[in-house]
Parts: C-alpha cells; structure tokens; sequence
C-alpha cells in the first residue's frame, strides 16, 4: 500500500513538471525558472525513497527521466534529468555502498534475483546455495527467463490487475489518444511505467511467485493499480460523455449498472459463509507455535519456511541446505559443524508434496523429502550420525509437520 501511494506520488510530481512547460492562458510558453530543478529533486527523492524500502521501485527512474526530459522545455531538459537522477543517487548511495562493504554486492543478496529461476538455478536453488557458482548462468539464460515470464504476465496479470472487468477501461484507454493534453501525458506516463514494471517483473521473480502466484512480494504491477485504476474511471466517464442519453435516468443506470457489477466479487466476499483466513496447508499456526515453543530463546532452526519459524516462533532460521552428508561445500554438516549448530529441524507439506519419481527419488536437491519420506515410511526411522535425533511425536509427523531436534525439549517442559 505504502509503495503504492509513492508511485501515485511520483506520477502526480511528473505530471506536474510536465504541466509546468504548457503556454499560459494568453498561450505565450511559460518562464522556466529553477522551480523546475527543485521539482524533479524532489522526483528523485521520492523514487529513491521507494527504493529504500523495495529496490525494484528503481525500475520507475528510467521511464520518469524519459517522460519529464521529453516534457521539459528544450533549455531545461538536461537540468531536469540530471536534477532527478541527482537526488536519487544522493539518497540511495550511501546505502549501496554500505551493502557493497559488507557483501561485495550493491543491493546484498537481492542483487543475484536476476539469476534465481533460470537454468542453472531453478526453483530455490540458488537461495539455498552456500557456494553459488555465478559465473556459469550464461546471459541467454537471463534473457530467457525474462521473456518467458513477461510473457505470463502479460497473458495473466495485466488483464486481471483490477480483480474484474473494468480494468478494459484501462486498456482500451491507453491505446485512444485523448483530447486533453494533459490526459495525453497521463496515458504516455502509464505506458512507459507499464513498459518497465513489466520486464522489470520478469526479471526479478523467483520461486516465490510460485508458491504464491499474484500476491507476493514481486508483483510489482501492484503499485500500478492505484495509478490505473485513476485512468480507468476517467476514460469511463469519457465514455459516458460520447453517448447522447434520451434522458437523465438513462445515464445515472449506465454509471451505476457497471459500478455495481464491479463491486459485487468484493459484496459477495463479505457475505457467509466464512473463508479461512490461514493458508493451510502448510500454514497452521497451532502446531507451528506448539512445535517452537519448546526451543528455548536463540535457538537456530532448519525449515524449507524459514520465515514463518522467524515470525511465529520468534527464532533465528534458515533455509533447508542443498545436501546432507554429500557436497561438502552444499552440506548441512558445513553449517553444523563450523559456523552454528542446528537445535530443530522443521519439515513442512512443502516439502513432501512433490512429484515421486521425477523428484523424491531421482532428483539431487530433495535429500529433505527422502528424510522426510524415510522417517514415514520406516515409522520414525532417523539416519545414524544425523545429530538431531528426537522426533516429536508417536512415529508420525505431527499435522504433517515433522519436528526433529538435538534434545527432546517437549519431553522437559512437561517435568
């Protein structure tokens, strides 16, 4: 929401700086003064500012310095551009360099997302790689992925951004040139945004998109919607203002006909019966918080839904090692042995809802699944030298949920 009310933001000061080089009401063209660099700072210091918070709010800065540069008046071109991007480096440097001093990279570990998803790195790969080796994703795998992706969103998530129909203002809209030039900017403004969020997506998706398809983090056509939505009511009411009603009655029913039908999904989502509110599975936060509760404070914990361990229970965690006694550099041993020992092991359906024989049995990456499918099958059966031992519960995964630790910790909390 909050990144969303920032690019309604940005567009309202782009426009503005746009509206500012139209004539007068006498049409003599207007006097540029330093107003003008004073508004695109204030431009780049609002994109730079959704970039602290998401660093895909960067994508913004190239079509906003396109779109203000064009606007601008020929002699204040350069100064609103370099403006722009001037404050936008200002505010956002001091924060890359302080990533590029403690991991080498300037956006941390979100700066590999490009490489998350292609083919040397499919699905969760790359997240759980302690070793990555970065050099051998080839650029073509990039450009793929990104083309594959634009596609889906394209086909999927642009037609469907406003949840019903009346997103076909929009589009519609954004193919007729208005009369109005400033509603001519408006429609140039969403369609180099448009143009950038949507490969700028692509890029950046993970398997995180796949877990959740539209509400993630990486729809990014989210802060969109606001803007859209906007445009889409006036060309709807450009629309009503083309047709010649009979008589008034006649209007109000084809403004309020279509509204209505807009809003009933939302109506009919408040009425009973009631939903559940919890994503189960492998959400259920009974058994979750039952399960940590038992782990004494800073305990570390290896689950394939790390954060939920981190927000539900309140303890550090990771996510789930590519090996376990195979790859030295990959292995959980390495983690274990050298850096900080595991106290728990949390499996959830994530990991033993995946394809038997494709995956479980010939696949390199699910040693988890075949733990987990082990210990099922074998009726509680833990590999020897394996150092969390005690599993909780009577042979069976608790709810799904398999919880091994170094201690039994549910067995002392009850003395």
């Amino acid at each position: 929401m909050w990144l969303g009310l920032l690019c309604v933001a940005v567009s309202v000061v782009a426009l503005h700086i746009g509206g500012a080089a139209d004539p007068d009401e006498d049409g003599r063209p207007r006097v540029v003064t330093f107003r003008y660099a004073l508004w695109s700072a204030l431009l780049g210091g609002l994109i730079g500012l959704g970039f602290l918070i998401s660093y895909s709010f960067g994508f913004l800065v190239l079509p906003i310095a396109i779109c203000v540069g064009w606007w601008a008046p020929v002699e204040a071109r350069l100064r609103t551009v370099g403006c722009l991007l001037l404050a936008f480096l200002l505010l956002t440097a001091p924060w890359m360099t302080r990533n590029y001093l403690r991991s080498g990279l300037p956006l941390g570990i979100a700066t590999l997302a490009p490489l998350s998803g292609t083919a040397g790195f499919a699905e969760d790969r790359l997240e759980r790689s302690q070793n990555p080796e970065l050099a051998r994703v080839r650029l073509t795998e990039v450009l793929a992925k990104v083309l594959s992706n634009s596609q889906s969103i394209l086909a999927n998530d642009v037609p469907r951004m406003f949840g019903n129909w009346f997103g076909a203002f929009l589009l519609v809209g954004l193919l007729l040139p208005m009369g109005d030039a400033r509603m001519n900017r408006f429609r140039w403004l969403l369609l180099a945004l448009l143009l950038a969020l949507v490969p700028g997506q692509a890029l950046i998706q993970t398997h995180l998109s796949t877990q959740s398809p539209f509400l993630n983090s990486e729809n990014l056509l989210a802060w969109f919607v606001p803007l859209a939505g906007l445009y889409a009511a006036v060309v709807f009411r450009w629309a009503l203002d083309t047709f010649d009603f009979p008589y008034p009655l006649a209007r109000w029913m084809a403004m309020a006909i279509p509204l209505a039908l807009c809003l009933m999904p939302f109506v009919l989502s408040l009425l009973p019966p009631r939903q559940p509110v919890m994503a189960n599975p492998p959400y259920y936060l009974p058994v979750i918080r039952q399960l940590l509760g038992y782990l004494p404070p800073g305990a570390m914990v290896l689950s394939d839904m790390p954060a939920a361990v981190a927000w539900y229970g309140h303890l550090d965690s990771m996510p789930l090692t590519l090996r376990a006694g195979q790859d030295p550099k990959e292995d959980f041993y390495q983690i274990h042995d050298f850096q900080r020992p595991f106290n728990a092991l949390l499996l959830t359906s994530l990991t033993c809802d995946q394809l038997w024989h494709s995956k479980l049995l010939n696949d390199s990456d699910a040693v988890w699944g075949r733990f987990y499918m082990d210990y099922l099958l074998r009726q509680g059966n833990i590999p020897s030298g394996f150092p969390l031992k005690f599993a909780f519960g009577d042979r069976y995964p608790e709810n799904g949920y398999l919880f091994v630790a170094d201690r039994p910790y549910w067995r002392e909390s009850r003395k």
